[in-house]
């Protein structure tokens, strides 16, 4: 009789052991073979309106889609994919959308727990940023209840047009990631000159310089209407200025 209890005992954690591997069988099935290949995965948060969207194209190419709760939230993140063992590796090259210039219009959402998906502002502009990031999916992450497979769509079906978001101009590059000595310094005082003030035509800068205006007018996303623009500037853009100012000095 003194053995029972420990022949119950293994046979209730036999069973135990059984359901596990049976739930870990289980889980596995729901991830596809082929899977990140043409699969769009949504990632949900309780106060968005719409899921954050991961889409994995055929061709290993992937956009990450910001979602949120404003329609003025628009932020993606494209990359190249790579898939090892259940981690999906995610090289990201670039970071491009809208960003908000000035203070909200609407300070009092400041109560939210995230009130940075909730801020309206009255100033939206383009913004680009070339970076150099590795990013890593795990497919296990897919056992989540806020992760998952989207069934009704395949990433070869959906097309964004990034062209809106990309900045214009032959020397974006100082507006898009920091500068180096290196990029700078073949370049003529005159070149330096106009990629130092391409940053503030980017924002229709209206340049009182009569060969500054008459460059810029000739590119045709220029328009040169106003007279401030200081506060559109980003610390990218405002450290490029000082660097490239110091080689047009030298």
């Amino acid at each position: 009789m003194k053995g029972k209890p420990i022949f119950v005992l293994i046979l209730l954690i036999a069973n135990y052991l059984l359901g596990l591997s049976q739930s870990t069988q289980e889980s596995k099935s729901i991830i596809p073979k082929n899977f990140p290949s043409d699969y769009i995965v949504t990632e949900y948060c309780p106060s968005c309106e719409t899921p954050d969207s991961l889409i994995f194209y055929p061709d290993r190419t992937f956009i990450f889609k910001l979602g949120g709760v404003e329609e003025t939230q628009k932020h993606y993140e494209l990359g190249i994919w790579r898939k090892e063992g259940n981690e999906i590796k995610i090289d990201i090259y670039k970071k491009l959308g809208i960003r908000p210039i000035g203070e909200p219009t609407n300070p009092d959402v400041s109560f939210a727990g995230n009130p940075e998906d909730y801020y309206k502002y009255e100033l939206y502009v383009a913004y680009e940023q070339w970076v150099s990031e590795v990013k890593t999916f795990d497919s296990e992450s897919l056992n989540f209840f806020e992760i998952a497979i989207d069934t009704c769509n395949k990433a070869s079906q959906v097309s964004i047009n990034m062209q809106k978001y990309l900045l214009n101009g032959n020397y974006k590059v100082a507006s898009c990631r920091l500068l180096t000595n290196n990029d700078l310094e073949y370049l003529t005082k005159e070149e330096l000159r106009i990629m130092r003030n391409e940053i503030f035509a980017r924002y229709n800068y209206k340049f009182k310089s009569i060969d500054l205006q008459k460059h810029f007018l000739s590119k045709e996303w220029y328009r040169g209407y106003t007279s401030k623009v200081d506060f559109y500037l980003t610390d990218i853009e405002k450290k490029n200025i000082e660097l490239i100012l110091k080689f047009e000095h030298k």
